[in-house]
């Protein structure tokens, strides 16, 4: 299945202090430092087949022409100040298609990106080696175990609630 990474991109430009650097250098620099870092970590990570970089701001300051021809497929680009529903927009148009992984620290695109069952993870996590090669990161809030007694209380209530003791 199809898994696609949409990188809430001036997010993790100022999350990543190695990235936040390049902009002393100018701003294609750290954009051209998070699309790097952003293929790296779905190469790497074993079950991220495409990646998506929403940067917020007119497409005609698109980069692409000094990066690699395969960068310009990746960069996607909102007007000015739409950055936020360009990037829902993205993580609805590829969840009809296959998985999908956001990464924002932004409560408000991440919340919304939860609605169209998008895993979530911080930029920060771009720079780290993905936990688990070949599969999609959990939230922490989501590993949580419950213990054996209740687990079977819970299914013998909802058994019984079914009718189906």
């Amino acid at each position: 299945m199809k898994t696609t990474m949409v990188v809430d991109a001036y997010n993790a430009i100022y999350a990543i202090p190695r990235v936040r650097k390049e902009l002393s250098k100018d701003l294609e620099s750290a954009r051209k430092a998070v699309i790097d870092i952003s293929k790296k970590y779905a190469a790497s990570s074993g079950y991220i087949t495409e990646v998506r970089v929403v940067f917020d701001g007119d497409s005609k300051y698109k980069c692409a022409e000094t990066f690699d021809v395969a960068d310009k497929d990746i960069q996607i680009f909102s007007e000015t100040g739409k950055g936020d529903e360009k990037i829902i927009e993205t993580v609805r148009r590829y969840s009809r298609f296959g998985r999908v992984v956001l990464v924002s620290n932004d409560n408000y695109v991440r919340n919304n990106a939860r609605g169209y069952n998008a895993s979530v993870i911080s930029p920060e996590e771009l720079v780290k080696k993905p936990l688990n090669r070949g599969s999609i990161p959990k939230e922490k809030s989501l590993n949580k175990r419950i213990g054996t007694r209740l687990e079977k209380q819970i299914t013998n209530e909802y058994m019984r609630e079914l009718g189906l003791e």
